[in-house]
C-alpha cells in the first residue's frame, strides 16, 4: 500500500509551530494516516484537511498544498471520485504562489488527469500544454516524456490527430532510447489509432505491425489481443475483409487462450461487423450471438446492448424485421439501463425505420424519430440530428401522402397509420425539417442527408405548383447522389435505398414531364432522359459497390484499390468535419458547470484548427480522386458507374445517328401517367399516356407474365389453349394502344424500332405486340413490319448501318446443358440444350467457320470456360443453359431452407426403405440448400448466374455470376461480337413468376416480407445477365424474359444463325421468329397454338 509521504513534514511543523498546534497537527496527521491505511479513505481526507488548514493558519504554504495534493490524489485514484479531486487539486494549487517545479508538475499532472476521466480532455490538453510550455527543464526526462504522452491522449479523444500523432512521436523518442518495449508498443498502438481515423492507412498499419513487435517482448496478452484488433479496424475500414478477419482470428486466439473475456466479446462483435460488410450475413449472425452469449456470462451491459443492436441491423438487411424489432427493444431496455445515450437513440432510429419502411406506421416512427432527434441534440452530433431530422421530413411527408405510402406491387400491404396532424401543419413541419437537416448536411458534407432534403423541398413545391423551385432541388438532389460513391455502407444493402432513389428520380422526371406539358421546352424532355439512364447508372453503380468487385486484371484491380482507398480516406475527413462542426456549433444547457463552458471553450478554440484541416484533406482527396477518375473513363469506359453514374444525353445526337428506317423509343412510367418520348430523323416527339405505373404494372405482371406466360408454361391454367392464346392477344392489344399507338404516325414506315424500357416495360415482349388481325384473322404482331432490339442509352453509340453481318473467320464459343453436383436437383437438366449447341457447332462449319470450341455435360466447367477465353479469341459466346437470376436464387434458396426439416425426415424415411430414387432426389434439394446458403451470401443483383458443370473438384464453383463476368479482363473479350444467352430470364433481373403454389407459401407475412426487404422488388429496375455482357463490350447481346420453350426455342435459334450470315443480328432474329410463326416445328400434340407469343416473342 502507498503510504503519503508526509513523515518527515510532522517534526519541521512542531520546530515552527506553536506547541498546542503541533500537538493537533501530529494527532490529526496520525488519525488520518491510521484511516488510509486501513482504506478508510474519506475518514483519511477529513483528517488530512484539519492538517491541511492548520498548516495554513500557521503561513506554512508549502506545506499545505503538498498535503492538499494528497487530498487530490486519495479523490482520483482511491475514491475514482474526480470532480472532487478537480476541486481538491484546484485548491492544492491556489495555495502557494510559487511552488516548487516537482510539486507543480504533479499537481498539474493530476489535475489533467482527473479532467481526463471526466472527458473534459480540452481542459486537461490547455493544463499540460501550458505545464509543459512553462517548464523548460526537466530533472526526471521520463515524467517528461510520459507528460508529452498524456497530452498526445488529450489531443486524440478531442480528435485532434495531428497533434496527437506529433506528441507520440515526440515521447516515443525517449522511450526507444531507454529501450522499454512495452511502452513503445502501447505508443505504436496509439499512433496506428490516430493514423486511421486521418485515413492515413499505411501509417496505421505499419504504426500496429511496429507495436505489435515490441508487444512480443513483453508478456501482456491483452495488449497483444488489441493490437490484432485494431489492425483489423484499419482493414476492415480499407474494406479489405480477408485480412480484417485473419487479424480477428489471432486476436481470438490469444484472447481463448488467456481468458480475456471482455476482449473476445468485443471481437465477435466486430467479426460480426466485418462480416456484414463483405455479406456474408449468416456469419454475421453467429459471430454476433457469441458475442451476445459473452457479455451476458461476464455480465457487461453495454456490450450486450452494442451486439443487439447490431444483430438487428443484420436482421434488417436480411428483411426479418420481427427479429430486428425484437432486438431493437431488448438493446433499447438495456442503454436505457446503463444510460448510454447514443445507444439509446440509435435503437429509436432503428425502430423509426422498421415502422416507417414495413409497417406504413408513420405515427409510431415519427414518435420514435423524435426522441432519438432529441438526444442528438442533448449529445451535439451534428451527423445524427441531420440524419433524423431528414427521416422525421420523410416520415411527415409520407405520412399524409396516401398515393406514396406503399410500393411495394408485388403484395397488398395493410393500411397505413397516418402522423396525427393536419396536413398543412405536417407539411410546414416537414419542410422545417428538411431546411434544417440541409443546413446542417451542408455544413459537414453529410451527402445523404443533403440528397434528401433537396428531395423533400423540391416535392413540397412541386405540390405547391411550383415546378422550377422544385426542379432546382431535384437537380441539386441527384448531383449529390451521382456524387456518393459507392462505400460498403449499411444503407446500401437496405432495400429501401434503391427505392428511395428511384423515388427521387421518378419524382424529379414528373417534374421535368409536367414542365415539357407546359412549354414544349426541349430541354425538359433531354433532362428527363438523362435521369432515366443515370438511375439506371445508380442501379448498376449500388450493385457493383455492394458486390465488391475484385478484378482479373491487375492493373485495373490497382486502380480501383487506388480510388477505392481515396473513398475510404474520404470518409474518414468527413467523419473529422462531422466532428469538429459538432464541437464548434454544441451549446451547453443552462445550468452546466464553470468548469463544463471552460472546457467547451478549449475544445471550440482547438476545432477550427482541426475542421480548417480536415476540410482542406477532403479537396485535396477530391481532386485527387477526380484525377484518377478521368484516367477510369479513359481505360475502362464500360465500368464508369462504379465512379460516376452520371449520364449524358444528347438528344440530337442519337437523331443524328439514326438511319432513315430506325426509330427510338423511350419509355417513362411515371407516378400517375406514361410518356413516351420517340425519336426519328425527322423529329423528337413526346406523347404522355394517362396511366398510372401502378396500373401498367399490374397489367404487365399479373394479367400477362403470370396469367398468360406463367400458367399457360407450366400448364397450370384452367384456360383451354385457345382461351389462353385469346386472351394473350387481349392483353398484348391493349398494351399496343398503351405503348406504341400514341407514336403510330411517328414510326410509321420504320421498318428498326429501338425500345428503351423502364421498370415493368422490361418484361414486355414488343414483337407481340398485337394492332389488329390479318386478312386470315391470325393476330397482326408488330413483328411482322418491324424489327425490333432493345438498348440502354449509356451503351448507344449509334445503331450501325445494319444489313450483313462479317461472319467470316469469327470463333464460336458454345456451353449446352452443364450438369452441377449440388444445384443439378434443383434446376433439372436440359437434354435439348445440348442438341442446341451441337447444332449451332454443325451450322459454323457449313459456313466455313473455324472449328466451334464445344462444351457440353460434365465438360462444360466454369474453369474449362475461364481457360479458354483467355487468349480472347472469341466473338460468338453461345450459352445453352439455365439462367438464373440473383432474386430467384434468393428466393428458392429461402423455399427450400424453410422446408429443410420435412426434407431431411423424407430421406431418412426413403433412407430405411431403400428407395434409391427418392433418396437422390432429398439429397440432391439439401446439397442444393447446403450449397446455395455458402455461395450466395450476397445482397447485390450481380450474384445473378449462368448455370455451368462442377462436379465439386474444380477450381471454380460452376456459378458464373455477373459479378465475376465483370471482373474478368478486357482482353478475354478482345474479339467479343455477339453473346447468345439461350437461358431462362437472363435479359431480367428476376424470375417473375409467382406460382399458385408459392402465392401460399407467400401468405406467410415473414417470408412475404423478407423477400420484399431483400430487394425481390419488381418495378424497382436492377441488373440482368445481358448488362453484364454489354458491359464486356459485345455488340450485340440475345437474352429472354422468360422461360424458355425448349423445342421453339431450338428452331428459332438454328435459323437465327441461317440468316446471319447475310443479315445483322437483330434482322437475323426478326427473320427467324417469322419462320417459327409461318411453319412452327410442332404438331398439334405438342401444342394447338404454336403460334403462342409464349413459344417465339
Amino acid at each position: 500500500m502507498k503510504i503519503l509521504r508526509v513523515a518527515a513534514l510532522v517534526a519541521a511543523l512542531a520546530l515552527c509551530t506553536a506547541q498546542a498546534v503541533a500537538q493537533d497537527l501530529q494527532q490529526e496527521f496520525a488519525l488520518g494516516q491510521e484511516a488510509y491505511q486501513a482504506e478508510n479513505f474519506e475518514q483519511a481526507i477529513v483528517h488530512f484537511t484539519v492538517v491541511v488548514d492548520l498548516l495554513a493558519q500557521g503561513g506554512n504554504a508549502a506545506k499545505a498544498q503538498e498535503i492538499q495534493g494528497n487530498i487530490g490524489v486519495i479523490y482520483l485514484y482511491k475514491l475514482n471520485l474526480y470532480e472532487e479531486a478537480v476541486t481538491a487539486l484546484e485548491k492544492a494549487l491556489s495555495l502557494h504562489d510559487a511552488p516548487s517545479d516537482a510539486v507543480r508538475i504533479k499537481l498539474t499532472r493530476n489535475l489533467a488527469k482527473a479532467h481526463q476521466m471526466l472527458g473534459r480532455h480540452a481542459l486537461s490538453a490547455t493544463l499540460l500544454a501550458e505545464l509543459l510550455a512553462t517548464t523548460p527543464t526537466w530533472e526526471d526526462a521520463e515524467l517528461r516524456a510520459n507528460t508529452v504522452l498524456m497530452l498526445a491522449d488529450s489531443y486524440r479523444h478531442n480528435e485532434l490527430y495531428m497533434r496527437a500523432i506529433n506528441l507520440y512521436q515526440e515521447g516515443l523518442a525517449y522511450f526507444e532510447q531507454a529501450g522499454d518495449a512495452e511502452k513503445q508498443s502501447l505508443i505504436f498502438t496509439a499512433l496506428g489509432l490516430s493514423y486511421n481515423k486521418l485515413g492515413q492507412f499505411a501509417a496505421a498499419l505499419e504504426s500496429l505491425e511496429r507495436a505489435a513487435t515490441f508487444g512480443g517482448q513483453i508478456d501482456n496478452p491483452q495488449n497483444a489481443a488489441e493490437i490484432q484488433s485494431n489492425m483489423a479496424i484499419v482493414n476492415w475500414d480499407m474494406g479489405d475483409f480477408p485480412t480484417a478477419l485473419d487479424h480477428i482470428y489471432q486476436a481470438r486466439t490469444v484472447e481463448e487462450a488467456n481468458d480475456l473475456a471482455r476482449n473476445l466479446g468485443a471481437d465477435y462483435n466486430n467479426e460480426a461487423l466485418i462480416l456484414k460488410s463483405s455479406g456474408d450475413y449468416q456469419g454475421a449472425l453467429d459471430a454476433v450471438e457469441v458475442a451476445i452469449a459473452i457479455a451476458r456470462e461476464i455480465p457487461d451491459v453495454r456490450a450486450e446492448a452494442i451486439a443487439l443492436s447490431n444483430r438487428a441491423l443484420i436482421f434488417r438487411i436480411l428483411g426479418r424485421h420481427d427479429e430486428s424489432m425484437d432486438d431493437y427493444q431488448a438493446a433499447l431496455a438495456l442503454y436505457e439501463q446503463d444510460a448510454f445515450k447514443e445507444g439509446t437513440a440509435s435503437c429509436y432510429n432503428g425502430l423509426g425505420d422498421i415502422y416507417f419502411y414495413r409497417d406504413a406506421n408513420f405515427q409510431k416512427a415519427f414518435d420514435y424519430y423524435m426522441k432519438a432527434l432529441e438526444i442528438y441534440r442533448e449529445l451535439g452530433n451534428l451527423a445524427y440530428e441531420a440524419d433524423t431530422l431528414a427521416n422525421i421530413g420523410r416520415v411527415l411527408r409520407r405520412g399524409i401522402d396516401p398515393s406514396r405510402t406503399s410500393r411495394d406491387l408485388i403484395f397488398e400491404s395493410a393500411g397505413p397509420v397516418f402522423v396525427n396532424m393536419e396536413p398543412a401543419q405536417a407539411i410546414a413541419e416537414s419542410v422545417a425539417s428538411y431546411e434544417q437537416a440541409l443546413a446542417i448536411g451542408e455544413r459537414i458534407n453529410r451527402k445523404e442527408v443533403i440528397w434528401e432534403a433537396h428531395q423533400g423541398l423540391g416535392f413540397a413545391l412541386k405540390a405547391q405548383g411550383d415546378l422550377l423551385g422544385a426542379l432546382e432541388h431535384y437537380q441539386a438532389a441527384i448531383s449529390t447522389v451521382i456524387s456518393i460513391r459507392g462505400s460498403g455502407k449499411d444503407s446500401e444493402v437496405l432495400a429501401d435505398y434503391l427505392k428511395n432513389k428511384e423515388d427521387l428520380f421518378t419524382e424529379a422526371m414528373e417534374v421535368c414531364a409536367a414542365l415539357y406539358a407546359q412549354t414544349q421546352d426541349p430541354q425538359y424532355l433531354q433532362t428527363q432522359m438523362a435521369y432515366q439512364e443515370t438511375y439506371n447508372n445508380e442501379v448498376m453503380k449500388n450493385a457493383m459497390s455492394v458486390a465488391q468487385l475484385e478484378y482479373d486484371d491487375p492493373a485495373k484491380a490497382e486502380m480501383a484499390g487506388e480510388m477505392h482507398q481515396i473513398i475510404a480516406q474520404a470518409a474518414k475527413a468527413e467523419e473529422l468535419i462531422a466532428q469538429q462542426q459538432s464541437v464548434l456549433d454544441f451549446q451547453l444547457p443552462e445550468d452546466a458547470t464553470e468548469a463544463e463552458q471552460a472546457d467547451l471553450e478549449q475544445r471550440q478554440l482547438l476545432a477550427q484548427g482541426e475542421l480548417d484541416n480536415a476540410r482542406a484533406e477532403a479537396e485535396r482527396l477530391e481532386s485527387a480522386f477526380s484525377e484518377y477518375l478521368a484516367q477510369w473513363k479513359e481505360q475502362y469506359p464500360q465500368d464508369v458507374e462504379l465512379f460516376d453514374s452520371a449520364a449524358g444525353v444528347d438528344s440530337n445526337a442519337i437523331q443524328a445517328s439514326l438511319r432513315e428506317d430506325q426509330a427510338l423509343i423511350q419509355y417513362f412510367p411515371l407516378s400517375d401517367l406514361l410518356t413516351i418520348v420517340c425519336i426519328t430523323r425527322e423529329e423528337v416527339y413526346a406523347a404522355q399516356v394517362p396511366i398510372a405505373y401502378a396500373d401498367l404494372a399490374e397489367y404487365i405482371r399479373d394479367d400477362f407474365m403470370y396469367e398468360n406466360i406463367e400458367e399457360y408454361g407450366h400448364m397450370t391454367t384452367e384456360l383451354t389453349e385457345a382461351q389462353s392464346f385469346a386472351s394473350a392477344n387481349t392483353v398484348l392489344s391493349e398494351l399496343y394502344k398503351v405503348l406504341i399507338a400514341p407514336v403510330e404516325t411517328q414510326i410509321a414506315g420504320k421498318s428498326r424500332l429501338v425500345i428503351v424500357p423502364s421498370k415493368y416495360l422490361s418484361y414486355v415482349p414488343f414483337t407481340a405486340l398485337v394492332r389488329g388481325e390479318r386478312e386470315d384473322g391470325s393476330p397482326d404482331f408488330l413483328i411482322y413490319d418491324h424489327a425490333v432490339s432493345y438498348v440502354r442509352l449509356s451503351f448507344f453509340e449509334g445503331l450501325g448501318p445494319g444489313g450483313q453481318a462479317e461472319l467470316a473467320g469469327q470463333n464460336v464459343l458454345a456451353v449446352g446443358n452443364p450438369t452441377h453436383a449440388y444445384l443439378q436437383a434443383a434446376l433439372g437438366d436440359l437434354p435439348s440444350a445440348e442438341q442446341e449447341v451441337q447444332n449451332v457447332a454443325a451450322f459454323a462449319l457449313e459456313q466455313g467457320l473455324p472449328q466451334p470450341t464445344v462444351m457440353i455435360g460434365e465438360s462444360a466447367t466454369e474453369t474449362a470456360w475461364r481457360e479458354a477465353i483467355v487468349a480472347g479469341n472469341f466473338d460468338i459466346f453461345y450459352f445453352a443453359t439455365h439462367g438464373v437470376p440473383f432474386a430467384e436464387i434468393y428466393f428458392d434458396t429461402r423455399r427450400f431452407k424453410s422446408r429443410e426439416d420435412a426434407f431431411r425426415e423424407k430421406l431418412e424415411q426413403y433412407t430405411a426403405e431403400n428407395d434409391l430414387e427418392q433418396i437422390a432426389k432429398y439429397a440432391g434439394i439439401l446439397e442444393f440448400i447446403e450449397f446455395s446458403e455458402s455461395t450466395f451470401t450476397s445482397k447485390s443483383p450481380l450474384y445473378g448466374f449462368l448455370y455451368m458443370a462442377y462436379s465439386g473438384v474444380e477450381a471454380d464453383d460452376g456459378v458464373l455470376t455477373l459479378k465475376e463476368i465483370l471482373e474478368l479482363p478486357e482482353s478475354a473479350f478482345a474479339e467479343a461480337d455477339l453473346a447468345v444467352l439461350s437461358a431462362c430470364n437472363t435479359a431480367v433481373t428476376y424470375s417473375p413468376k409467382i406460382t399458385a403454389e408459392e402465392r401460399q407459401e407467400l401468405e406467410d407475412d415473414d417470408v412475404r416480407q423478407e423477400l420484399v426487404d431483400a430487394g425481390w422488388s419488381p418495378g424497382v429496375d436492377q441488373v440482368s445477365l445481358t448488362d453484364s455482357f454489354m458491359k464486356r463490350n459485345f455488340a450485340n447481346v440475345m437474352g429472354t424474359l422468360w422461360f424458355a420453350d425448349d423445342l421453339a426455342t431450338g428452331f428459332i435459334m438454328s435459323r437465327f444463325f441461317e440468316y446471319l450470315s447475310s443479315n445483322d443480328p437483330v434482322e437475323a432474329l426478326r427473320l427467324a421468329q417469322l419462320d417459327y410463326l409461318a411453319e412452327p416445328p410442332m404438331g398439334p400434340d405438342y401444342t394447338e397454338v404454336p403460334q403462342h407469343p409464349y413459344f417465339w416473342a
